[in-house]
């Protein structure tokens, strides 16, 4: 099994392709499921409060920001590469007020359990 820093290192060095090299791969499937799971997001009471994790580029962050009346994102990935592209993104975007874009491990996150 790769080690963290392997797989940090590996986004880190795809960052800047990995969209394009996303969609491709799979064949758009990750619009799908994005649409799928935005629909049960949206749906909830608000305000909502989202953690996107393993978060990447962002696309997931953003197109939730965007479809909520209110509430807030919490993006984390393990890979500054990736994060650095979302980072750009979400300025682009006008959504630096609605998400927050965090540096973490998914095995040893900041927010309690079931939360």
């Amino acid at each position: 099994m790769p080690t963290k820093s392997k797989v940090r290192n590996m986004f880190d060095s795809i960052a800047g392709n990995y969209d394009a090299l996303n969609h491709i791969l799979s064949l758009d499937i990750d619009r799908i499921w994005r649409k799928k799971a935005l629909k049960q997001i949206v749906d909830a009471p608000a305000p909502v409060q989202v953690l996107d994790l393993a978060c990447g580029t962002g696309d997931f962050s953003i197109a939730i920001a965007k479809a909520l009346a209110e509430g807030h994102v919490t993006g984390v990935d393990l890979s500054e590469g990736m994060l650095a592209v979302m980072r750009e993104k979400v300025g682009k975007a006008g959504l630096n007020e609605m998400i927050s874009i965090e540096e973490g491990d998914g095995e040893n996150l900041r927010f309690p359990d079931n939360t």
